[in-house]
């Protein structure tokens, strides 16, 4: 009687690649290196299934195609990394499974299929960190400096919309009225 063969259990955080994902990123998939027992189908080692990074999966999507894709503000993600370790600023272009692991991935994901776009949308405002500087007749400095004091988020440098709680940090910061549409 022939043994049977042992079933190897994928982790959730590793079965990414099965998950249907919007369109990836333009650049090819990039190889994976095998290692010995390691086979095409998928890739064997020591009796544990490795995912091979394969052009469709979360983690070779850009950052702005997965914001555009499940319809949310690309500073939600940059927030969201930013909040797990990835340094600002943080480039639109840059391929998701380049900045953390298949569990952040994976936590990322969950949050997208579930949380309310819209009520995500209206959790920031409108204006960039720049045209806030234009619209509130100071300098960006001054604004980069009052957001270092604070601890707030600039995970896109000049460009990054703030939350409306960190604009309400910013506005006491800088000695600027809150807007009525944030009270």
């Amino acid at each position: 009687r022939k043994p049977r063969p042992r079933v190897v259990r994928r982790q959730p955080s590793l079965s990414l690649s099965l998950l249907p994902c919007p369109k990836a990123g333009p650049d090819p998939e990039q190889p994976v290196k095998k290692k010995k027992g390691m086979t095409d189908e998928a890739l064997v080692f020591d009796n544990e299934v490795l995912i091979t990074r394969e052009q469709g999966w979360l983690g070779d999507s850009r950052l702005c195609d997965i914001a555009e894709d499940y319809g949310f503000p690309l500073d939600f993600v940059f927030e969201a990394l930013t909040k797990w370790g990835v340094p600002p600023p943080i480039l639109p272009e840059a391929r998701l499974g380049d900045l953390v692991t298949a569990d952040q991935a994976f936590a990322l994901l969950e949050a997208l299929n579930t949380l309310d776009r819209s009520d995500v949308h209206d959790d920031y405002i409108e204006e960039t960190l720049d045209e806030l500087a234009e619209e509130y007749g100071v300098g960006i400095g001054e604004i980069f400096q009052a957001c270092g004091e604070n601890r707030l988020n600039l995970s896109n440098g000049m460009r990054t919309r703030l939350s409306v709680g960190e604009f309400k940090t910013l506005c006491k910061a800088m000695g600027w009225p809150i807007p009525e549409a944030y009270e």
